[in-house]
């Protein structure tokens, strides 16, 4: 399973780990040309090890100078993951999920 977080980190689950990747590019010795590589750097036993320890990664590689700059890197940090990690699907029932929300509100 590999869950994208944005353009530069993904997790990726095995069996009994998961990795925290970061993306790189290299260069294909045989075509010159160059390619994108993920590289794991970081290993955790759950999920919710993996996404805290990129945080703090995230967090502690800010280029954040004041403390009004690492408020910022905090919530920028928090936003990126939450808007990776939430599920975006949609259901046949969310029509009526959405009427039983407005007959709640009555």
């Amino acid at each position: 399973m590999i869950i994208p977080i944005n353009n530069k980190y993904r997790l990726r689950g095995h069996e009994l780990s998961w990795d925290v990747q970061k993306k790189s590019r290299l260069k294909n010795k045989e075509t010159g040309e160059w390619e994108v590589s993920w590289t794991s750097i970081l290993y955790y036993g759950t999920l919710e090890g993996a996404v805290n320890g990129l945080a703090h990664r995230m967090i502690r590689t800010a280029e954040a100078e004041t403390i009004d700059e690492a408020v910022k890197a905090v919530e920028n940090v928090c936003n990126t993951l939450s808007v990776a990690l939430t599920p975006t699907f949609r259901t046949r029932l969310e029509p009526v999920l959405r009427v039983i929300q407005n007959e709640d509100i009555k």
